[in-house]
């Protein structure tokens, strides 16, 4: 593919930024008194094959699900997206909330990592140079809107970290209640553009841009978002893309703040990181034929298959016998990894996971007694009915057995706690690939069945276990796995579970068997409404395992017949009051509370 990137001709237009930014603070310099500009650089890529712009967006979203992600898509097939980790502004019910971010490192590869180069950051006089900028003027745009003036602006963060996918950055969140008169329209014409995207002064930072930038912003940087009738809520165009009409071109769009002791070699690497996550999506990616062993193209088929059936976070407990999976989860573009070198917490974590999203996580580990750490996990998701996937690498049969902790026998260790289990043999023993495919195709099956739980998937590796080069057959074990890698669709679609049968007791009514037992549920829910018109007074008992849908259709239950409610803590409701009895107001889900 062809790329060509445009700048203020290049480095050399951050370093000039950077002289006039000096030069400023002296009064020397007619862009007088400049002191942050940010400059942007376009990126033209031509493709080997034409993108689709929504399933870009939801690559992104995969990636970075805390960033907002946007797209659009005019008449002729052009479509402007992106995945921005920056807020402009939210507003409800006469009050507005805004964010300053500026200042980026890159994300750790570990836990010490990450927290090393935040705290770095958080130290660096440039990078908070830079942030305070950004955040006064933000404070300064949100007083002019704001009741009481300057005054009634509040700092909920004065400074923190904001982390997403592939970066993090410097962060505010600063808040106002809106003077009389004062509408959405008036927030946005204060705010845009902050000196996250333009600069300060802006005045002085639009001229230096005007005259720096050999090209037109077009929607990069501006404000994407929504109004509604009582509030709307706006984010900043950046991390960008603009994908032509025929899908085969494409132009990406970052940023860089340039002040007086800025780098220039190191702004210019900051921009690569931004654009890094888009490039990684839309370079082209190796096929299963390309593989190096029979060990790599197994797991990248694996994990590749389980991001189809809906797996998208993949937890690791880094260990040596389960490195083709771990290196499959890290290079696949959509998946999620979340590292934790205790196996016993990494399944606690994505357990929680699977009950937050209704969604499994995938809890990768090496072979033995790292195993037997995630029975406790295991347990509990049989008995809540919460998916979890636990993915383990294990030894070929040679090599079980053997005395040595990591060579017990793991293949059924979670007993009859796990919905399905599967040992898959070695790859390239003679059993090809789409037999892997298949089995994982039967897993996701279960685990978001209409009974989730716990599912194992045993995986038997031989050395190599590394990218290291082997021979194997790669005709004979890709053998119907043609054109697996020119579609998003799962190798096995296979048929929904039968839905089960309900019980007549009150007892088997759950949130659940509303949504599964669709021959049977119009009568549950007769029979149902009848026990609740026949009974005087009753108490609601609302468990955990529901997702905020459920919560909030039992706050709205409680309300309309007047009962009281014991909650389960896991359930996503709060009580208030001491009486024990529900009245209007004082029953809600926390779930749609939270910010």
């Amino acid at each position: 593919d062809d790329d060509d990137d445009e700048s203020a001709s290049n480095a050399e237009a951050i370093a000039d930024a950077v002289t006039n930014a000096s030069n400023a603070n002296d009064g020397t310099s007619p862009l007088a008194p400049l002191r942050k500009v940010v400059l942007a650089r376009r990126t033209k890529l031509t493709l080997a094959s034409p993108v689709d712009p929504l399933a870009l967006v939801a690559a992104l979203k995969a990636r970075d699900p805390d960033a907002y992600q946007f797209a659009l898509i005019h008449a002729d097939g052009a479509a402007f997206v992106g995945s921005t980790p920056e807020r402009l502004f939210s507003a409800r019910d006469g009050h507005a909330a805004s964010e300053a971010v500026a200042g980026t490192r890159p994300r750790g590869s570990d836990e010490g990592e990450d927290a090393a180069l935040a705290y770095e950051m958080l130290l660096s006089p440039k990078e908070h140079e830079e942030f305070a900028i950004v955040r006064e003027e933000v404070r300064r745009a949100l007083g002019t809107v704001a009741e009481g003036g300057p005054g009634g602006v509040k700092a909920e963060l004065e400074k923190g970290v904001l982390r997403h996918f592939s970066v993090q950055h410097l962060y505010a969140r600063l808040g106002a209640a809106l003077a009389p008169g004062k509408s959405e329209a008036d927030v946005l014409n204060a705010l845009h553009p902050t000196p996250a995207v333009c600069g300060f002064p802006r005045r002085a930072a639009l001229d230096a841009i005007r005259a720096a930038e050999p090209f037109d912003r077009g929607l990069y940087a501006g404000p994407m978002g929504w109004v509604g009738v009582d509030s709307a809520e706006f984010a900043v165009a950046i991390r960008s893309a603009l994908v032509s009409p025929t899908g085969d071109d494409i132009s990406l769009y970052a940023g860089v703040g340039v002040v007086a002791a800025a780098d220039p070699a190191a702004e210019w690497r900051e921009l690569n990181l931004k654009t890094r996550p888009l490039e990684a999506l839309l370079a082209k990616r190796p096929t299963l034929a390309d593989a190096p062993n029979a060990n790599q193209a197994w797991a990248d088929l694996i994990v590749g298959e389980l991001v189809r059936g809906g797996v998208g976070v993949f937890c690791v407990a880094p260990g040596s016998r389960s490195t083709p999976l771990t290196l499959a989860a890290e290079r696949h573009p959509t998946a999620r990894v979340v590292v934790c070198i205790d196996e016993r917490s990494l399944g606690f974590y994505a357990l929680g996971y699977g009950k937050g999203s209704g969604k499994a996580a995938a809890v990768i580990t090496s072979s033995g007694t790292a195993v037997a750490n995630l029975l406790p996990a295991a347990v509990e998701a049989h008995e809540s009915c919460a998916p979890l996937l636990l993915l383990t690498a294990d030894r070929p049969p040679e090599l079980r057995d053997t005395g040595a902790n990591q060579t017990i026998d793991q293949v059924k260790i979670f007993g009859s706690y796990a919905r399905f289990g599967v040992d898959l043999a070695p790859p390239g023993d003679g059993s090809p690939a789409r037999v892997a495919a298949t089995a994982i195709a039967t897993a996701v099956r279960h685990l978001h069945g209409p009974r989730p739980g716990p599912v194992h998937v045993n995986c038997q590796f031989r050395d190599p276990l590394g990218p290291s080069g082997a021979e194997w057959e790669v005709r004979r074990d890709l053998l119907g796995l043609d054109g697996w890698e020119r579609t998003s669709a799962p190798f096995t679609a296979g048929a929904p579970h039968a839905s089960s049968s309900s019980s007549s007791s009150l007892s088997s009514f759950s949130s659940s068997s509303f949504v599964s037992s669709s021959s049977s549920s119009f009568a549950d829910l007769s029979e149902l409404a009848a026990l609740i018109r026949s009974a005087r007074k009753g108490l609601l008992v609302v468990a955990g395992g529901g997702d905020a849908s459920d919560a909030l259709a039992a706050a709205e239950l409680a309300r309309t017949l007047g009962w009281a409610v014991v909650a389960d803590a896991a359930s996503g409701l709060r009580v208030k009051g001491g009486d024990g009895s529900l009245k209007s107001g004082r029953l809600k889900s926390s779930s749609s509370s939270s910010s």
